[in-house]
C-alpha cells in the first residue's frame, strides 16, 4: 500500500487560507460591533490560533468516511498470556485487526509474530524500548523504529509503515521524523483505557459504545485487564450497529489526504 501526505506546498496554501479567514472573523466582528475595531490583543489571539492549528502536525486518530467501517487496534509490549485468547476471539468473530508490537516483546515472542500474520492481522511498529518519543533526539527515534523493523524483516520478510508512539506522545519532530522515514502515526479515537484494572467489562463496552462512529480506531492492549470478557461483547455491540471491522491501513484512505485539526484523515480534494 502507498501513502502520500498533503506537499508542504498545499500546507503553505492552507496557512494564507487560515490567515483570510482570521481577517474575515475580525471584519465580521468590527461589523457586530458597529464599527468599533477589536481590541488588539483579541486579533492577535486569533492569528496565532489560527496560525498553529494550520501548522501543527497531527496524526491519525481516526478516518473520514460515511461506510460504518472501524478497526481494531492492540498495542502489544509488556505480557503475553491473553494473547492467544484475542486471537480465538477474533477469529471466532472473523475479524481482522492491527497488532502495533514492541521490540522486546518481539524477542520474547517471535511465534506470536508469525501467528498473527497466518490469522490475517497486520502488524505495526510500537518501537523498540517503549521510550518516551517526545523526550528523545530524532536520531534515537528513528533507532527505536529501525529495530523493530529489522526483528520484524528477519520474522517475516516484509516492512511495515505504520507506526504508533508509546503512551499516545507525539509532537511535530516526532510525526515529521516518522513520515520523513516512511512511516504513517496512528493514535486512536476509542481508547478502552484496559490498563486500568479497576475499570469493569461493562464499563469499557458502555464506554467505546458511545464514541462509537464510523472511521474509528479503537485502541486496546494485549494484556488489558477484562479483555478476554469485555472484547467479544464489545465486539458483538458493535456489529449490531450495521459495523464492519477492517485493519488499520485498509480504513485508511490512499492516495493523497490531508488530516484535520481533530486528527481525522480525509481525501485532500
Amino acid at each position: 500500500m502507498r501513502m502520500w501526505v498533503v506537499k508542504r506546498s498545499a500546507l503553505i496554501r492552507w496557512t494564507i487560507v487560515a490567515a483570510l479567514v482570521v481577517v474575515l472573523v475580525v471584519i465580521g466582528v468590527v461589523a457586530c460591533t458597529g464599527g468599533e475595531s477589536a481590541p488588539s490583543d483579541t486579533v492577535m489571539n486569533y492569528e496565532v490560533e489560527a496560525l498553529a492549528s494550520a501548522t501543527k502536525e497531527r496524526p491519525i486518530y481516526s478516518v473520514g468516511t460515511e461506510d460504518k467501517l472501524v478497526a481494531l487496534s492492540f498495542d502489544a509490549g509488556f505480557e503475553d498470556d491473553k494473547t492467544g485468547a484475542i486471537l480465538d476471539i477474533l477469529a471466532a468473530e472473523d475479524i481482522r485487526s492491527t497488532f502495533f508490537l514492541c521490540g522486546f516483546w518481539i524477542d520474547k515472542h517471535p511465534e506470536h509474530v508469525q501467528s498473527l500474520l497466518d490469522r490475517g492481522h497486520e502488524l505495526g511498529n510500537h518501537t523498540e524500548t517503549h521510550p518516551h518519543m517526545t523526550k528523545i533526539s530524532a536520531d534515537q527515534m528513528l533507532e527505536e523504529v529501525k529495530l523493530v523493523d529489522e526483528k520484524l524483516a528477519a520474522l517475516t520478510g516484509k516492512q511495515y509503515p505504520l507506526f504508533r508512539a508509546p503512551y499516545g506522545e507525539y509532537s511535530n519532530d516526532v510525526i515529521k521524523t516518522m513520515r520523513d522515514a516512511g512511516y504513517i502515526t496512528i493514535q486512536w479515537s476509542i481508547d478502552a483505557l484496559d490498563w486500568k484494572p479497576e475499570r469493569s467489562a461493562d464499563t469499557i463496552v458502555r464506554e467505546c459504545m458511545e464514541k462509537l462512529q464510523p472511521g474509528a480506531i479503537i485502541l486496546c492492549h494485549n494484556n488489558g485487564f477484562k479483555i478476554e470478557d469485555y472484547l467479544p461483547r464489545l465486539i458483538k455491540e458493535i456489529k449490531a450497529q450495521g459495523y464492519s471491522f477492517a485493519p488499520v491501513s485498509e480504513l485508511l484512505h490512499t492516495g493523497v489526504t490531508k488530516i484535520d485539526a481533530s486528527g481525522v484523515q480525509w481525501p485532500a480534494s
